[in-house]
């Protein structure tokens, strides 16, 4: 496993060497250091760092001020903080929360102390920023996911009452309708007259007890055009189980459907003709 690189930030080197010669021995570091807080910030401009080590009392920038400038830059930000200190009281340790540090260690330290409050918070970072990297990764993936959607498929979603909250370009286009005319409205909007009211019924039910519902619909667009979908519809689930909203994806096969009339009409046309030879 690669070593992770810690920044030590105090004044005085002995207390830098002591606490270096600590994380060397476990083997899992690469220590950099800084004896003034504006060095220290300058450093982290030089590499990835996965902990600081900071000490508050500082001639210049302080231990707090340090802290603040980082935990105020956007690269820089979620990197632990760990506070040295000879000064463990109250005051101070509130003080190093409300700055962002994550912990505090409290000088002369204790050897064994310092490795534990170390590698939990490099841990707990290191942890941190492969989850990111994966829920980035599946951002990516669910855009992907969704302009590969967005192109062949009429995509809606309602809230709970039914009324749309969302219709894509998609939707519009064989609709007819614009967003605006879309939005806020429920699904009647482009229910066909001929389609009969035991199927949405149906959809309603399955949908409100959690299930998908698919079938094949008939709509009507706002140019009177009939246009035919086979749709997908189900809901979208919390943590505890409740609906948040419905989710339509429907797949436009008016022309399929077309064809197949016009196919068996050519078929019902040659039969006949046949039957008068």
């Amino acid at each position: 496993m690669d070593k992770q690189n810690v920044l030590i930030i105090d004044d005085n080197t002995t207390n830098i060497q002591l606490a270096a010669n600590v994380l060397k021995s476990t083997n899992l570091y690469n220590i950099y250091f800084a004896t003034s807080g504006e060095k220290g910030i300058e450093q982290l401009k030089n590499r990835e760092h996965v902990l600081i080590l900071l000490d508050i009392n500082m001639p210049g920038l302080d231990g707090y001020e340090t802290a603040k400038i980082i935990k105020n830059d956007t690269l820089y930000k979620n990197i632990p903080i760990i506070f040295l200190s000879a000064n463990a009281n109250q005051e101070s340790i509130r003080k190093g929360f409300e700055y962002g540090g994550a912990d505090y260690v409290t000088k002369p330290f204790d050897d064994n102390e310092l490795l534990h409050r170390v590698k939990t918070h490099v841990d707990l970072f290191v942890a941190h920023k492969d989850l990111q990297v994966e829920v980035d990764d599946t951002k990516i993936l669910l855009e992907q996911y969704k302009i590969a959607v967005d192109t062949s498929s009429l995509v809606s979603k309602t809230n709970p009452k039914g009324l749309i909250t969302y219709v894509n370009d998609k939707f519009c286009e064989v609709s007819k309708y614009s967003r605006e005319e879309l939005l806020g409205k429920n699904h009647n909007l482009v229910r066909h007259p001929k389609v009969e009211n035991s199927v949405f019924k149906d959809l309603w039910q399955t949908i409100q007890a959690k299930k998908t519902w698919k079938g094949t619909i008939k709509n009507l667009a706002k140019d009177g055009s009939t246009y035919i979908v086979e749709a997908t519809v189900m809901p979208i689930l919390n943590t505890n189980n409740e609906i948040l909203e419905y989710i339509s994806i429907r797949t436009d096969i008016t022309k399929e459907i077309q064809l197949r009339e016009e196919i068996l009409s050519s078929q019902k046309e040659t039969l006949h003709t046949l039957g008068e030879l």
